[in-house]
Parts: structure tokens; C-alpha cells; sequence
């Protein structure tokens, strides 16, 4: 600005406290001139580490346990106000999580003031995502939107990483280009690597990818999570592990990852008995349309017993927290949705998935909860019956007579497989402690 002045000033804080999920401890600094204009700044300090065993906080290691989250509600898409993001990210921290990875664009700057004072460690992506241009013009543009993303953001303490890209296909977008040059897919994902080192080099770049192949690329990122969906896509709820291990047997430069999507889709309109897999829009694996409740959870409690015991993964964020528009989606109900959530677009109502993980997360608070409370009727002479507990062990009822008591396991789940059902209505009872939870479903 023609005659303008460039001044730096320097202050301390004695006895400052360190901002963690814990005790998300944020200072303010107002910065005032002379003609009383003024800039106010909230930041907090904490110490972001990622070392070869794992991420450390503080010169603590700990796993981050997180969602993903989109800025749209219904009947509002984008245009969602100031109260439904503090509302949003309230639900988020009471369900327990420690992060958040907002995808696939920096959210507002409102978003990460929430996430700063609720405790939310902050995974920010930059909306570089699936296929790129080999152009001057598309080059400048994704630069441009990383410098704004990090100079807008900086100073929130939740935030840890800067993401340049979501799920690019470089094979596609070189084939689309007619570029075959050899090295070229890397050095465009060097270069956006380095203008974010270089805008801030006190946090790490990232990116996340489902595509274990492109080791050239995945290479390029200090930091790389991976969008895998076993049970759901492909492969069964089961193959987390050897999921994990084609990962890091491609790409042997990384000794952790994060596992940055995972989970799948449920309807709050379909039911079926639990093992009753639901089908994706990609290979079919049962009906498209058909996303039933009750197997989303199943995956998730299939999926999160094996991330959370292994040591390679920094961090699991599920996908996603709250359903969400996207015109593209014809499966499932209500089509152009994608309802991966656990919870639906309106933000109201919890799907059974939600309590595995408030059970994992909040394990101090008591919770009984039986999978399958929606499911009125079902085919079949058998079902499987799953619940989660943080009070204990649990006693299934089946028309009031005892079939077993089970001891919650590590990820506070009992299940048991097979249960005879009788020609009609069925009271499915679960007893732990003074609480109880209990359904009829009606076999056909």
C-alpha cells in the first residue's frame, strides 16, 4: 500500500499452557493502529512430531481417532450458518473424537476456530482432487488455492497438516492429456509439496490417495493417508490387515500411514440382518441400491478392531460423519446422497455405527446399545445379534430365555453369530448391569 509502513513486534506469555484435545488452551493477541483499525488472533501452542513409530502431540504418541466432515446440511447445502458449524463440530468432540479431516477444501475460518477451542486436531485439505490438468493455468490455480489455504489458516493450533490432493489419478489425467512423459505426475505433486513447506515449515504436507500403485507419487508427500474400504468395495469387513500390508509392501519408503477413509453405506430406510451385505455403485457386491443399517456397522466393527491394534496406522478417520449431497450418487435411499454417514444429512439421527464408536471413544460414559432397533422383519431361520457396552458384561434374551452372557472385547463389542429364531415375532432382549436394550423382529 502506497505509504504504508512495515513494523514487527515481538511479546511473550509466561507460564503458557499447551493447547492438546484435552486442554485446548487458546490465546488471543489483538493488534491495533493508530487510525484504530485492529486485527484480532486466537493461536495456542503445541508441539506436532511425526517420528518412524508413529505421531506424537506433545511428546506423547497417541493414535488420532477421527471423521471426515463436509460443510453442507440439508436444505441449506454450503449456505450453513456460524450456529450449525459450532453444532456440527459439538457433536463431533461429544462423540469423542480427538481430529477431523475436512474434506476436500479448507472450510471456513469459523470451522477451525471450533476446532481450536473444542480440541480437534485438524487434517486441512486443499480441493485438488481425482483428475488434474497438465497445464500452466491448472498449475497456477492449485498453487494459488495452497498459498491462500495456509496463510488464511496458520495461526489455528488444531491445525497439524496441510493436504495438496485428494484421490488424483495421474494415470487418467496423462492419458487424457496425451502426456506419457515419465516423472511427470511426481514432480507436479513436488511441486505443489514444496510450496507448502515453504508457506509453513512448521507442519508437514500431506496427501491422501486409495492408490497403492502410483508409488512414484505416493513417495512425494512427508505424510500420506490411504482411503481403503474392505468390506465395502471390496474384499470382506475382515481384510483390514491384508489390506495394510499390499499398502506397505508397495510403498516400502513409509513405516505409518493414516488410514484416512474407511466405513460404509447405510440407509436408515434399509434393514436386513446384520451380515446382510450392502452393495457400492463400483463392483456390485450385492444389490446398489441396497445399503442396510445394520451391515454399515458391522463393518465398522470389523474394520476398527484391526486399525486400532495396528501400530503402522497414525490415524483412522472414518468416512463420514454426516451423510451428505452428492448428485452423482444413485444408490442407497434417498439417492443423491452419499450416506456413508453416522449420522444422517440432516444431522439428527444417530445410525447404529455412531454408538460403536461412542462406546471406543467415551468408554467412561455408560452405553448399551443394540444393533438393529430399526429392523421390524427379516428372512430366515437364523440371525446374528451384535450390541456394544462400556458397563460390562452383557446377557442375551431371546424371548425371554437366556441364550449367553459375554464379556464386551477389546473394542467393547459382543456378538453372537447364528441365533435359532422362531416363526414370528422375536424379543431380542441385551442386559448389562440395570440397563437393557431390547427389539422385536419378526421372522418370515
Amino acid at each position: 500500500v502506497s505509504g504504508g509502513t512495515d513494523e514487527t513486534r515481538r511479546f511473550s506469555i509466561k507460564d503458557f499452557r499447551l493447547w492438546c484435545p484435552e486442554s485446548p488452551v487458546v490465546y488471543t493477541q489483538r493488534v491495533e493502529i493508530a487510525s484504530g483499525d485492529a486485527v484480532v488472533e486466537t493461536f495456542g501452542f503445541r508441539k506436532v512430531e511425526f517420528r518412524k513409530d508413529g505421531f506424537y502431540l506433545n511428546g506423547v504418541r497417541r493414535q488420532m481417532h477421527g471423521v471426515n466432515y463436509h460443510q453442507d446440511r440439508e436444505g441449506k447445502g454450503w449456505a450453513i450458518t456460524k450456529d450449525d458449524i459450532r453444532e456440527d463440530i459439538a457433536i463431533i468432540r461429544d462423540l469423542g473424537c480427538d481430529a477431523i479431516r475436512t474434506a476436500h477444501y479448507p472450510h471456513s475460518d469459523f470451522c477451525y476456530d471450533r476446532c481450536d477451542a473444542e480440541g480437534l486436531l485438524a487434517w486441512v485439505e486443499a480441493p485438488n482432487v481425482n483428475r488434474i490438468r497438465f497445464t500452466e493455468g491448472y498449475r497456477r490455480n492449485a498453487r494459488t488455492l495452497i498459498r491462500e489455504m495456509i496463510a488464511q489458516l496458520k495461526h489455528h493450533p488444531s491445525v497439524f497438516t496441510w493436504s495438496t490432493s485428494n484421490e488424483i489419478n495421474f494415470r487418467a489425467s496423462e492419458k487424457e492429456g496425451g502426456v506419457t512423459e515419465p516423472g511427470r505426475s511426481a514432480a507436479y505433486m513436488a511441486d505443489l509439496k514444496a510450496l507448502a513447506n515453504a508457506c509453513d515449515p512448521t507442519r508437514p504436507d500431506s496427501t491422501a490417495t486409495f492408490r497403492e500403485y502410483q508409488v512414484e507419487e505416493n513417495r512425494v508427500p512427508t505424510l500420506i493417508g490411504f482411503n481403503i474400504y474392505p468390506g465395502w468395495y471390496r474384499n470382506t469387513p475382515d481384510s483390514v490387515p491384508a489390506t495394510l500390508d499390499k499398502i506397505f509392501a508397495a510403498n516400502p519408503l513409509f513405516a505409518t500411514i493414516a488410514v484416512s477413509e474407511y466405513g460404509a453405506g447405510a440407509s436408515v430406510f434399509h434393514h436386513a440382518e446384520l451380515l446382510s451385505r450392502g452393495g457400492s455403485s463400483e463392483d456390485k457386491p450385492g444389490p446398489a441400491n441396497w445399503h442396510p443399517e445394520e451391515y454399515q456397522a458391522w463393518v465398522h466393527y470389523r474394520n476398527y478392531r484391526s486399525l486400532v491394534a495396528d501400530r503402522r496406522v497414525w490415524g483412522t478417520f472414518v468416512w463420514l460423519m454426516f451423510d451428505f449431497a452428492a448428485d452423482v450418487v444413485n444408490e442407497g435411499w434417498p439417492f443423491g446422497q452419499n450416506d456413508k454417514g453416522l449420522m444422517t444429512y440432516d444431522h439428527r439421527t444417530k445410525k447404529d455405527a455412531y454408538w460403536f464408536y461412542r462406546a471406543n471413544w467415551r468408554p467412561d460414559e455408560p452405553l448399551l446399545h443394540l444393533v438393529g432397533k430399526r429392523l421390524k422383519g427379516l428372512y430366515g431361520e437364523k440371525a446374528s445379534v451384535l450390541g456394544f457396552s462400556t458397563v460390562g458384561d452383557v446377557t442375551l434374551k431371546l424371548n425371554g430365555k437366556v441364550v449367553g452372557t459375554q464379556a464386551p472385547d477389546a473394542v467393547k463389542a459382543v456378538c453372537w453369530r447364528d441365533v435359532p429364531l422362531a416363526s414370528g415375532e422375536n424379543v431380542i432382549e441385551l442386559i448389562a448391569g440395570d440397563r437393557s436394550e431390547k427389539v422385536v423382529w419378526k421372522s418370515y
